[in-house]
């Protein structure tokens, strides 16, 4: 046993050594633990904040990039108008969008092209009217699908500006899409459509008139705006004509 005795003694001397180093290192882990958590909670809070931002009626522009006076022309004074005018402000800021079309060279499956489009005469948001001209030929297959199915669905989305400070699948990276039909502007109303057309996009007005251009209105029967955490919200087509800027 009296041999035996220094080898008890040292396994003793370890656990206390042990326990002290543990105290040490579980005092260490804590503070780093509350470190830990001030800075998590700090960033948790700031994330929350940003969430909120919406929700507390911040300006628009909070997270999707806009200046000061881009959020006070898309801000509506009446919330109950916000999705609509968040619509139209996004319409009429772009100048292109992403058409989905049933694709004839693809036998009936979903195509989508890129097209230009002009909403109303000039850049001024007075001017605007909701309305989506498109300038489409039949030797492009977009033209093609909508001669013999008009029925498309219109996508556009902030993220197209680079004004998104967030991934342009975020809720936040505003985007819009129509469905509707896309049909010929037919009689007196073609020059108005050229009008709206070639003042945004003035190369339009010399493309070959042999490829036989002509222009189009989306006539939307739905409307879908996705702006923000919880669900695209539906936007009736009266809403959203009537917004003013």
């Amino acid at each position: 046993m009296t041999e035996s005795t220094p080898v008890f003694q040292t396994h003793a001397t370890a656990d206390v050594k042990s326990r002290k180093w543990l105290v040490a290192g579980s005092a260490l882990a804590s503070t780093l633990v509350v470190l830990g958590v001030s800075q998590i909670t700090a960033s948790s809070s700031k994330q929350v904040n940003l969430v909120n931002l919406r929700a507390e009626s911040a300006p628009l522009g909070s997270l999707s990039g806009l200046t000061a006076e881009e959020s006070a022309i898309a801000t509506a004074l009446n919330p109950q108008t916000q999705s609509a005018r968040t619509a139209r402000w996004l319409v009429h800021k772009n100048t292109w969008a992403t058409i989905a079309t049933t694709s004839i060279h693809l036998n009936g499956a979903p195509y989508a092209g890129l097209a230009s489009y002009s909403d109303g005469v000039g850049t001024s948001a007075k001017n605007a009217t909701g309305k989506l001209y498109f300038y489409l030929t039949p030797m492009d297959s977009t033209g093609q699908d909508v001669t013999k199915s008009p029925s498309v669905s219109v996508g556009i989305s902030m993220a197209q500006l680079g004004q998104c400070k967030m991934d342009p699948q975020d809720p936040t990276c505003w985007k819009a899409t129509f469905s509707g039909k896309l049909l010929p502007v037919e009689g007196d109303d073609v020059k108005a459509a050229l009008e709206v057309l070639y003042s945004k996009h003035p190369q339009m007005s010399w493309w070959p008139a042999d490829h036989g251009f002509r222009p189009y209105e989306l006539h939307p029967t739905e409307i879908l705006l996705l702006d923000f955490y919880g669900g695209a919200k539906s936007i009736a087509a009266e809403d959203y004509y009537a917004v003013e800027f």
